[in-house]
């Protein structure tokens, strides 16, 4: 469902004339075949799609995703998880991730940019005592883009699930209590932008009120 939305938004932003760059998480020295080549074999070919997934985002979803956007002119990707000798150690890896957006952003101000990634790099408030790349980013003064920035979180209420909790990657079915996202309003998915003064780790949420599992 996250990666339907993100080709949404961007479709929609392409639709009414902007120009798009969409960001994935992924190391881009293992889409080197993609970059390349730009065609739909290169990305099941690419070192990340081709190996065995750890943690659900090598999946078919990501993948049509990447093949999707791949199609549409007014859209450019961009890779921008850390490649290997980027960082000395992984708690460096939202500081670098988001120097890598940050000059994407650069290359291209005129543009909208989008980016798909795991719920804790995009959280706007430190996770943990750590700084996330969505904090840095909303905190750059050279970008000031703190008000331009919508970060949000996949919210669901129950489904299926390709999660490792500690045992590889497996399928789980989830079945969260109901709250006021569920039973306020009927539809099946809907987004909600919060209130500009509510301060909190995202500025919005995608509510799916039933998830599909990713097939790896």
């Amino acid at each position: 469902e996250s990666s339907e939305m993100v080709i949404g938004f961007a479709e929609i932003m392409a639709r009414n004339g902007d120009s798009v760059q969409v960001g994935v998480e992924i190391p881009s020295d293992q889409m080197t075949e993609f970059l390349t080549e730009h065609s739909d074999s290169s990305i099941y070919h690419s070192k990340f799609f081709s190996a065995i997934s750890t943690d659900g985002r090598a999946s078919v979803a990501w993948a049509n995703a990447i093949s999707r956007l791949n199609g549409n002119t007014k859209v450019k990707l961009f890779f921008y998880d850390i490649n290997n000798g980027d960082c000395k150690n992984i708690d460096e890896r939202d500081s670098v991730m988001y120097i890598k957006v940050k000059n994407k952003i650069k290359e291209k101000p005129g543009w909208k940019a989008i980016t798909l990634s795991g719920n804790v790099h995009n959280k706007r408030l430190p996770f943990r005592g750590e700084n996330t790349m969505a904090y840095y980013l909303s905190h750059d003064t050279e970008l000031n883009i703190s008000e331009k920035i919508c970060s949000l979180n996949h919210y669901y209420q129950n489904g299926t699930i390709m999660n490792n909790r500690g045992e590889g990657l497996k399928l789980h079915e989830v079945n969260n209590p109901s709250t006021d996202y569920s039973s306020s309003v009927n539809y099946e998915n809907y987004l909600f932008v919060f209130p500009a003064r509510y301060r909190n780790d995202y500025d919005g949420i995608y509510f799916t009120r039933k998830i599909s599992a990713a097939k790896p």
